[in-house]
């Protein structure tokens, strides 16, 4: 086990170095090995904020920035030194810990997410609450456990001499050494008896394909979703596929819970939509863009147009057609390659499987909405009184009426018959048979519980045979079942 120390002092034998040694003797002492980083006398610049740490894990300003970078993941604890100047950090460690942090979590590196680290400062006077305050900020942030000791980690003196007559800050400096290594070393036995850390975000965990729209909101906030994924996936971004759609827009004089769409597939309306998705999904570009709803009055090689206008701009990597059929796929793809339809898909609703074909023909992939069929095929609904809370769009969906449920109760048995041969839940063999169908299906469960994606996620893990899901689609050709939400009403313009 060792602990990187890191001397943010323009002096490199100076009285931050003299605190940061007797930290490391302490550390040595407890068995943890140590090295101490000089960040140097030289200017460091601050982050310009070009957010190209996202794509290369790292800072586009190749300097002293860089260097601790590439080391920082072999270390298993951090102490940052820094003198006070004028009542604050020194600048340079605080541009370098800015950049060092930023270009992290930025770039999905995960360099110190969980290590512990702490703070010593160096002052002739007075400024080491504020630099306390200031440093630890940086590790709150990063999920790094902070180490204290019995009073702030602080040392006085004017050259190094004076800061190792501050018997009290030696001393402080020794406690903090110690409680490093405690914390460590117990880190250490901890994962050796088997007990695991705590749970990465779910993107660390395979969930890296994000789906959203600009109309996904509220009345109150209607792009409410871009701005939430905006804002929680920025530290991730170049480890995720983010995909957004536009071209459609409610008609929100309709009092029904199910408000109908009213599609807009003009070139100017998409090119105007996406720079609000790159706003306020924080991004430069978008993955996969969407024409969210075909536009009948528009033809659809001038939506295509559009598209190819912004895949030659950088704003977009690819783009796809919702709810589209052969003929609009087809056209549509003469003017700018389609890389995905996105329409609904679920074990109730196949009929879009007589897409597959030309799918395959042009090498397009199907990312498959609803795929749980609203929810109902993860076996948890049983009655109509569930969705009659005011705005629960379900209420209106035939397969949650009370006859819908009735119809389908064979069909949930016979769900949970199979469920139990594999081990498994009713949503997961949904998921699964979907994923052993076409290599190129692609599932898009919402949810908003963890436990739901946690569920979802391991349906990877369920492997159907070919004889099993032809055995699944013979079923589902001859078991009753009730009609399933179809989509909202398109209305026109």
């Amino acid at each position: 086990m060792k602990v990187l120390l890191v001397n943010g002092s323009p002096h490199k034998n100076g009285c931050t170095y003299t605190s940061l040694c007797e930290v490391s003797s302490a550390l040595n002492e407890n068995g943890i090995s140590t090295d101490i980083f000089w960040i140097g006398n030289k200017p460091i610049s601050g982050c310009i904020a070009c957010r190209k740490c996202q794509e290369k894990n790292k800072c586009i300003l190749d300097d002293i920035v860089n260097e601790f970078l590439e080391i920082a993941g072999d270390y298993d604890g951090f102490v940052f030194g820094t003198p006070v100047h004028w009542g604050g950090a020194g600048g340079a460690i605080t541009s370098f810990m800015d950049r060092v942090f930023y270009a992290d979590l930025n770039g999905g590196g995960d360099r110190f997410r969980l290590k512990p680290a702490a703070v010593v400062i160096s002052a002739r006077r007075a400024g080491t609450t504020a630099t306390w305050d200031q440093v630890n900020k940086y590790f709150g942030l990063m999920q790094m456990p902070i180490i204290t000791s019995r009073y702030w980690n602080m040392v006085h003196g004017t050259n190094p001499d004076e800061v190792k007559q501050d018997l009290e800050g030696m001393q402080v400096m020794q406690i903090l050494g110690n409680n490093m290594a405690y914390f460590i070393n117990c880190k250490n036995v901890a994962t050796k008896m088997g007990i695991e850390m705590p749970k990465a975000p779910a993107i660390d965990e395979g969930c890296t394909f994000f789906d959203t729209a600009e109309i996904y909101g509220t009345t109150e906030d209607p792009h409410h979703n871009e701005k939430l994924l905006g804002e929680v996936l920025r530290p991730y971004r170049n480890k995720i596929v983010l995909a957004s759609k536009c071209g459609i827009r409610f008609d929100e004089t309709a009092t029904t819970v199910n408000k109908p769409l009213i599609p807009d597939g003009r070139p100017e309306t998409i090119k105007a939509s996406i720079e609000g998705s790159l706003m306020r999904l924080n991004t430069d570009h978008l993955d996969l863009y969407y024409i969210h709803r075909i536009d009948m009055t528009v033809p659809i090689e001038e939506t295509a147009g559009a598209m190819k206008e912004l895949m030659e701009q950088g704003k977009i990597t690819h783009w796809g057609l919702s709810e589209a059929s052969e003929e609009i796929i087809r056209r549509a793809h003469k003017v700018c390659l389609v890389t995905a339809i996105q329409n609904r898909y679920s074990m109730m609703y196949r009929d879009y499987e007589k897409l597959f074909p030309v799918l395959e023909e042009l090498k397009i992939g199907f990312v498959a909405f609803s795929p749980l069929a609203n929810g109902l095929l993860t076996a948890a609904y049983h009655s109509h009184e569930e969705f009659e809370k005011p705005g629960d769009y379900r209420s209106a969906m035939p397969q949650f009426t009370e006859e819908g449920l009735k119809e389908n109760n064979e069909f949930m048995s016979w769900m949970k018959v199979i469920a139990e041969e594999k081990n498994a839940t009713p949503a997961q063999i949904s998921l699964a048979w979907m994923l052993a169908k076409k290599p190129y299906i692609v599932p898009i469960p919402g949810t908003r519980k963890v436990n739901r994606l946690e569920e979802n996620m391991e349906s990877a893990d369920i492997k159907l045979t070919q004889d099993e899901v032809k055995s699944i689609d013979e079923m589902l050709a001859h078991m009753p079942m009730s009609q399933v939400f179809g989509g909202s009403k398109i209305q026109k313009k």
